[in-house]
């Protein structure tokens, strides 16, 4: 602990008795009084004093006490003497100083080149040992400091906090080295080691949300790392950078990266060519919208109310994608078709999108038959349905009337479907049909269609967008020939 020193002012005293040798450590003087006759103690003094024997003299000794008794007969006793203190720095005991002083001997208290020592010099570098209370706070050459052991004003502060010039903008903390960094390599904490590592951004582990810094000196695995990791804040330990454009990890361990590694992580801007603001993933965070839609319809994200990636689509509970679910589409409208040419008439028309059927995905159509008309007394006993798909004809269907003479009037269905084989170049196709008479049989032996069917096959590229029909065909031709589909369904079904 260093010395409490205190000046005193104390009258020229002398040595009593037969005097003290070289090796004394302790001597009695007359007095030791202040002018007004009161007796001082060391707690005058605090820990130490100081005095010279035999001043203006060739036989001056320096020398320094730390204990004073008072004795009965008015004289005084300096104890723990420290002698032959030298007259320069350091002003240490020097043995070849020490002298032999007899009794008479004047002694002064204070005033010597050791005593001048414990007081501060205004021209001078010095150590203060002690705690100085200031009641007003010493003055520098300039109102920012430049350095970290620098005082710094209360105002300063303040302005500093609220908004004032930023001097330093460093988050740095200690840490030790789970390899071997330089200053400046891009570091992650190892949460099992609990060291600082390189970073590499072909290991998603040493990137992804993890603990991220920038060794700010040298170390060796094991070992502290020097001047700490910057967790946050002004890196000045880096070379070849573009100023203003972001950086990432990079797949070279430790590295900074102006391109995304195989994990992109963002680390922060280049200020200047060996300056970087390091900020990990300033713009990887969501927003506060984002936030609130993760809330979604059915309660907030938990271990059991998961995140569903776009790759969560099959398997055990997997989330069905839209794309997976069936659709449909339907009409309500009636719509009716003649055969007032003779010629075959398209019933049915949709346009399957290119990748609709793709190798194994199916649509099915259903057309429900409101009203068939086949005017026998025109010569015709028979329609014929086919299934087109692109320009090949899949399946045929062919119904004949019971012939009584009489125009015959149906109510039924029509289903087709169409279905990849295996293929984007390869289809199988289905038709199928059920009619009955509108009213109840009678003795007259009108007869139902159907059922009916046929299987076919197609070769057509659906990876491009291709017509599907239904087209009907009656034997002969009348305007009387019609059919109503009243309604139909289209699903599209995948495999």
């Amino acid at each position: 602990m260093a010395d409490n020193f205190t000046p005193v002012q104390v009258p020229k005293t002398t040595i009593v008795g037969g005097g003290i040798t070289t090796s004394s450590t302790s001597v009695t003087v007359k007095s030791l009084k202040k002018a007004d006759a009161t007796t001082l103690t060391m707690a005058d003094f605090g820990s130490i004093g100081y005095g010279v024997f035999e001043p203006s003299t060739t036989r001056y000794e320096n020398f320094s006490f730390t204990g004073i008794t008072q004795n009965a007969d008015g004289t005084a006793t300096l104890t723990g003497l420290t002698r032959g203190l030298d007259t320069v720095d350091p002003y240490a005991e020097t043995s070849a100083l020490k002298q032999s002083h007899a009794g008479g001997t004047v002694v002064i208290i204070s005033n010597s080149a050791p005593f001048y020592s414990k007081i501060p010099m205004k021209d001078n570098e010095e150590t203060i040992n002690q705690e100085w209370t200031f009641g007003t706070l010493p003055k520098g050459d300039g109102d920012t400091p430049t350095d970290n052991n620098h005082l710094v004003t209360k105002a300063y502060v303040d302005a500093l906090v609220s908004g004032g010039t930023v001097v330093n903008e460093k988050l740095v903390i200690p840490g030790t080295a789970g390899a071997t960094l330089a200053a400046g390599d891009i570091v992650y904490f190892d949460l099992t080691d609990k060291e600082w590592k390189l970073c590499d951004a072909d290991t998603a582990g040493s990137v992804n949300n993890i603990l991220l810094g920038i060794a700010q000196g040298a170390g060796t695995d094991g070992n502290s790392i020097t001047t700490g990791v910057l967790i946050l804040g002004e890196d000045d330990n880096q070379s070849g950078l573009t100023p203003g454009i972001p950086y990432f990890a990079s797949n070279t361990a430790g590295d900074l990266s102006s391109s995304a590694g195989t994990t992109e992580v963002t680390l922060g801007i280049a200020r200047s060519a060996t300056s970087f603001y390091f900020f990990p993933r300033y713009d990887q965070q969501i927003t506060e919208d984002i936030q609130d839609a993760l809330a979604g319809t059915s309660g907030t994200p938990s271990s059991s109310n998961k995140y569903v990636t776009n790759a969560d689509t099959t398997g055990t509970g997997s989330v069905l994608r839209e794309s997976a679910v069936p659709t449909k589409t339907f009409s309500l409208t009636p719509v009716t078709v003649n055969d007032s040419t003779g010629d075959e008439a398209a019933i049915f028309t949709t346009t399957l999108t290119g990748g609709t059927l793709g190798t194994a995905n199916m649509v099915k159509g259903t057309l429900f038959i409101t009203d068939l008309d086949i005017d026998t007394s025109a010569g015709t006993d028979q329609i014929t349905l086919r299934l087109k798909y692109g320009a090949t004809t899949v399946a045929t269907i062919d119904f004949t009337a019971n012939d009584i003479g009489a125009d015959l009037n149906y109510v039924g269905k029509i289903e087709f479907y169409i279905a990849g084989a295996g293929t984007t170049s390869s289809q199988t196709g289905w038709l199928f049909g059920w009619f009955g008479p509108e009213v109840p049989l009678t003795a007259t032996g009108a007869l139902h269609f159907g059922p009916a069917g046929d299987i076919g096959t197609a070769t057509e590229t659906s990876t491009g967008d291709l017509t599907l029909q239904v087209t009907a065909d009656w034997e002969g031709s009348g305007a009387s020939n019609t059919i109503t589909i009243g309604s139909y369904i289209l699903e599209t079904l995948t495999a």
